[in-house]
């Protein structure tokens, strides 16, 4: 038995799997592992059509005492063997029928409603593993684990756990939320926002306590009273690990470089930094030969086709391919300047788990973000910030920023170590160990 007892960690995003919370899980393992505790975890095998990053692998083995993967199923059963019956074969035996003895009844329009409507209710990619999920984790030493925490995104986690308290209502569930589940700004169509809204009301209620990493993700979660009165609840933010970053020096560019590490894709858009960019080095030209600005990641092709990213692309702006996790820290501890683009709203309920990282690696921070915790915590760091929708004041703050690349010979003396202690994961980890402490002595 370990120190401080064992850990059951339930989610979806576990590498190999290449989405942005199987990171956070894992840097969370290796602060409780350290800090004392013996952590399992039961996640999913990757399916065969899914992105794969394994510089975390080995990591990951070091610090969880056991993993356990589970595939999807193969064959529908139960209610959703009658939904594939129906969608797949009588709706279209309806649709034929009707075009035959209808000639203005448009061809496959019951199938194509259906499948629009299954896919607006969809609660996540990761549906098809619930049934599994729940009967792995069910097989697990319950009774022993101090507590159990499950990862969402994806949302559907919170589903399998709540029917695993209602078979063992004594564990304690910790369920930590990287994203607003019910209201979330980001998602426009109607039947999803009912369909999180109805779930997180079914779910949310039957945890212990609910971890959220920002204050006003959880301050919706609340407003939606989706969080019992029993439970308790705190903002523990995503954490960045020492260890994952090169021990070594600062490498020495021969330009002043930016790097943004991320997708770029419809209202998160460069468009405006670009339009900044470009007045700068219109005004001041010996920057076009200092400056070097490089997008690592996806970009959507049409955010590249305004005048103002043409101007820039292949001289001061250069498009580099999507990294695996861990060189994308060793690119973010070499910049001189890692750049934070998030969308252009009025404000923002997220905390992206990309800050952490750029926190860690203790080089300037320019955020071009909205009014939110985002923009709270890179100026409590000591970056600079700007409004994503204004020109004039994202050149200023870039200015500032090369400004004091240019002037300061140690690049991380900008940095308020107070505010950065928060991200690191030796703190995230003790933050948990107060939740866990907590309801092991309610």
């Amino acid at each position: 038995m370990s120190e401080l007892g064992k850990l059951l960690f339930v989610t979806y995003a576990f590498p190999p799997l290449h989405v942005a919370v199987a990171p956070c899980v894992t840097k969370v393992l290796a602060g409780l592992s350290r800090a004392g505790f013996s952590v399992d975890v039961v996640c999913v095998s990757a399916p065969s059509s899914a992105a794969l990053d394994e510089s975390l692998s080995s990591f990951a083995k070091q610090h969880a005492h056991s993993v356990i993967r589970v595939s999807p199923s193969t064959q529908p059963t139960g209610l959703a063997k009658c939904k594939y019956v129906f969608g797949h074969w009588l709706l279209p035996l309806i649709d034929r029928t009707m075009h035959k003895w209808f000639a203005r009844y448009p061809r496959e329009w019951a199938s194509s409603l259906y499948r629009r409507t299954q896919a607006a209710w969809a609660i996540d990619p990761m549906d098809s593993f619930q049934r599994q999920m729940f009967e792995a984790i069910c097989r697990q030493p319950l009774e022993e684990y101090s507590a159990i925490i499950s990862w969402s995104p994806y949302h559907s986690i919170n589903r399998v756990m709540a029917k695993v308290k209602r078979r063992h209502p004594v564990t304690p569930w910790i369920a930590q939320f990287s994203d607003p589940w019910a209201g979330n700004p980001l998602e426009t169509e109607w039947r999803a926002r009912l369909c999180a809204k109805r779930n997180e009301l079914k779910t949310v209620p039957r945890s212990d306590y609910v971890v959220h990493n920002s204050e006003r993700s959880l301050e919706l979660m609340k407003r939606n009273r989706s969080i019992s009165r029993e439970a308790s609840s705190r903002v523990i933010r995503h954490p960045f690990d020492e260890a994952l970053y090169p021990q070594r020096a600062k490498a020495r560019n021969n330009t002043i470089t930016l790097r943004h590490v991320g997708t770029l894709f419809g209202r998160r858009s460069p468009e405006l930094f670009f339009r900044a960019l470009k007045d700068i080095v219109e005004e001041r030209p010996e920057l076009r030969q200092r400056l070097r600005v490089e997008l690592i990641g996806s970009i959507e092709d049409k955010l590249m086709t305004t005048e103002a990213a043409k101007s820039l692309v292949n001289t001061i702006v250069h498009i580099i391919p999507p990294t695996d996790y861990v060189k994308s820290l060793e690119l973010m501890y070499d910049a001189d300047i890692n750049l934070l683009i998030e969308a252009n709203t009025d404000r923002s309920l997220f905390m992206p788990s990309k800050l952490s990282d750029y926190i860690g690696a203790s080089r300037p921070i320019l955020g071009l973000v909205p009014k939110g915790p985002v923009r709270d915590a890179i100026h409590d760091v000591g970056g600079w910030v700007a409004d994503a929708g204004d020109v004039r004041e994202i050149s200023s703050a870039l200015l500032q920023a090369i400004a004091y690349v240019n002037g300061s010979q140690d690049t991380s003396s900008w940095i308020c170590d107070v505010s950065r202690e928060q991200f690191n994961s030796a703190r995230v980890a003790d933050e948990y160990r107060a939740v866990i402490s907590e309801l092991i002595n309610k």
